[in-house]
């Protein structure tokens, strides 16, 4: 976490508390619009407020982020858009004089309340631009186009899999846990087909792929973001890691993309109870709670999910039908390809390195070894993506 200068911080305390705190509400205002027309949606700015910072400048950032939309409010805003914001941010009934209002709710004294101000638009002032995926409100310019997936029908095939994973993370035995994943993977992966099948008969073209953008969030992101690449893998996505903002996107069809964060979210959870079974029996010396048998423990349960998921598709891809199916999945994987060179270009690698392979398919018996996890210094950028055969 960097702090602002001394200095910068002194000068600003020697003027008059009002002058400071109005200046400043209004600059935060009009660098969360800036923000928001440069891609992020409401709790990806506020995460990464608290990333860069501590959870007083997240807490900061969602005064500035109310203040904002205090006068023109959610009107006509995207259901997406609306929803976050609505569950990260505190609603405010004016924007005026915000920051006292701050001030007095935090019951700090001026000085530190000045550093955490300028701290938070350096935050603001130097967040990067992201790919637009929800249209943010009216009044608020972007830069670029809207390249995410539309809101998709609720589907019945959701709520079945919705309860297979709420039973897989109810569960204290993995290997329970992982055949109800699996049969959640079997169920979407056959509804992806279906639909995938249909578009094509009706239409004769596979339809434009679309992104998410999932947080990795500390600890052990790296073994976490394998876990994401492998998830989209199985389930005909690929996948790009921000390695300074800690997030994937994920480039796919919408119900896959549907099926990898459902599957990614509820893996997270699955992964904490076999970790603390797996920490409960560990023998004398292992070092249950070393980040190098955490970081072994996640590494061998990604080969594991890899594995069951890997055999769900073969299963899949060798139904009667595939003859009619396995040719729009190609036609799909060519698309997504090309959404990938289109629209993010040189800015990822083509292919993952060697040693994410190595890792991505550890064997199961060597999670409970004692060994650090270790990754190359530089990441691929561009992951995941097994060519349907």
């Amino acid at each position: 976490m960097v702090k602002p200068p001394a200095e910068i911080v002194r000068g600003l305390t020697a003027l008059p508390t009002t002058e400071v705190y109005g200046a400043a509400g209004d600059f935060l205002i009009a660098c969360v619009r800036e923000v928001y027309g440069s891609g992020w949606q409401p709790a990806e700015l506020v995460r990464q407020a608290r990333l860069n910072g501590d959870a007083s400048t997240g807490d900061l950032c969602r005064w500035a982020m109310a203040a904002e939309r205090a006068e023109p409010g959610l009107a006509g805003a995207d259901p997406r858009w609306a929803r976050q914001f609505e569950e990260t941010v505190p609603l405010l009934d004016s924007a005026d004089r915000w920051v006292e209002h701050w001030a007095r709710w935090r019951r700090f004294p001026d000085p530190d309340n000045v550093e955490l101000l300028v701290r938070l638009v350096g935050i603001l002032y130097q967040t990067p631009p992201i790919p637009l995926l929800i249209l943010p409100p009216a009044g608020i310019p972007t830069r670029t186009r809207v390249i995410g997936m539309e809101q998709a029908a609720a589907s019945p095939i959701l709520i079945k899999v919705r309860g297979l994973l709420a039973k897989a993370e109810s569960t204290e035995h993995e290997a329970e846990a992982a055949a109800f994943t699996a049969k959640a993977h079997e169920l979407m992966t056959r509804h992806a087909i279906d639909l995938a099948t249909v578009q094509q008969a009706e239409h004769g073209d596979p339809g434009r792929p679309g992104v998410i953008r999932i947080p990795v969030d500390p600890p052990y992101p790296d073994a976490k973001g394998l876990l994401l690449q492998t998830v989209a893998e199985q389930t005909r996505c690929k996948t790009m890691y921000f390695d300074d903002l800690r997030m994937s996107s994920v480039v796919g069809y919408p119900t896959d993309l549907e099926a990898v964060e459902l599957l990614f979210t509820s893996l997270l959870v699955q992964v904490q109870h076999a970790l603390a079974q797996a920490s409960a029996g560990a023998p004398p010396g292992s070092r249950p709670r070393s980040v190098g048998f955490r970081s072994a423990f996640l590494l061998g349960f990604t080969g594991r999910i890899r594995e069951r998921l890997a055999e769900v598709n073969r299963l899949a891809y060798a139904d009667d039908a595939a003859g009619t199916f396995l040719p729009v999945l190609r036609s799909q994987e060519e698309r997504i390809d090309a959404f990938i060179e289109a629209e993010f270009g040189r800015r990822v690698h083509a292919v993952p390195g060697p040693r994410w392979l190595r890792l991505a398919r550890l064997p199961a018996r060597r999670a409970g070894r004692r060994r650090r996890a270790t990754h190359g210094r530089r990441r691929p950028k561009l992951m995941g993506g097994r060519s349907i055969r």
